[in-house]
């Protein structure tokens, strides 16, 4: 694992400030808005467990703002999930999270400041990024804005997962 840490420019997640995320994902070609969590630590972030922690990676809820849960295996992967229709993902089993408390846990650093507040009864996809996995973000995440700012049938927003706040 470190030999394929260091292949793909893997390293232990830390403090970002916004200035560098911003600058960063706009190095990886996007210019959409970046969403983070507020004071997301080391220390806090069995609270946002929630979100997961891989990286590249995805949530996804559904069209009534419920979150949904899938995983992926061997047969499936993130871009197959990216294309999912919209009446499989709100055929998908939900878990407890609302689209309302994901997003009153975040916070928009670029754009204008909105935040997606209600769905528009379209599904909304979280693409999930972060400065720790390396060339991972690169090969994967600008395939998946492309794949999702194409539909018009869903949402979708971009996440970054450093750490807000130093501990």
């Amino acid at each position: 694992m470190p030999v394929m840490m260091m292949v793909y420019g893997i390293h232990q997640p830390r403090y970002v400030p916004d200035a560098s995320v911003i600058k960063y994902y706009h190095g990886l070609g996007l210019q959409n808005e970046i969403y983070r969590l507020k004071d997301y630590t080391e220390s806090n972030r069995k609270q946002f467990q929630y979100v997961g922690h891989s990286m590249p990676d995805m949530l996804l809820f559904n069209s009534n703002g419920q979150l949904i849960t899938f995983e992926i295996d061997c047969s499936n992967n993130l871009d197959s999930i990216a294309s999912l229709s919209r009446k499989d993902i709100d055929s998908m089993k939900v878990v407890e999270k609302t689209l309302r408390e994901f997003i009153s846990d975040t916070y928009v650093i670029n754009g204008n400041g909105d935040k997606v507040g209600t769905l528009d009864q379209r599904p909304l996809y979280v693409v999930k990024f972060a400065e720790f996995a390396g060339r991972l973000n690169k090969e994967n995440v600008p395939k998946l804005v492309e794949r999702l700012s194409g539909r018009e049938d869903v949402q979708f927003i971009v996440l970054n997962m450093d750490y807000s706040r130093d501990n």
